[in-house]
């Protein structure tokens, strides 16, 4: 990786979706094509808006390569948080390794869980 000025403003993509549940990729590509026309320099694909929870690893890292196609000379954050540690590691050596996705930094959150959740609890959680 690169090392980059992190520009001053940095936008968090909502990644869409399309009916059924994937990616809806041209969707993304438009997003991010403009954000980068009104002159964004930084983005946060799939990252802290929330839904990075829902997908598995190869859409994660394909959020990052659409972005990274639509955005070729902006500063790209991979998110690799996770609940567990070597899932983050994972995340973060596939970011590193791809080819296509190039990030120039790393997003990880701190540890978070999920409040267990009870039959008894009902709808009120």
């Amino acid at each position: 990786m690169a090392q980059r000025e992190v520009p001053r403003i940095t936008v968090a993509l909502v990644t869409p979706f399309t009916p059924s549940g994937g990616i809806d990729e041209e969707g993304l590509k438009r997003q991010a094509k403009w954000v980068a026309a009104q002159g964004v320099k930084a983005v946060i694909p799939g990252g802290t808006t929330g839904e990075f929870a829902a997908m598995s690893a190869s859409e994660r890292l394909r959020v990052l390569e659409i972005t990274r196609e639509a955005m070729p000379d902006a500063f790209i954050f991979a998110n690799v948080s996770a609940c567990a540690v070597g899932d983050a590691l994972e995340l973060t050596r596939q970011a590193l390794s791809s080819g296509t996705a190039r990030p120039d930094g790393l997003l990880l959150l701190p540890p978070f869980y999920h409040k267990p959740f009870t039959p008894e609890q009902g709808e009120k959680g």
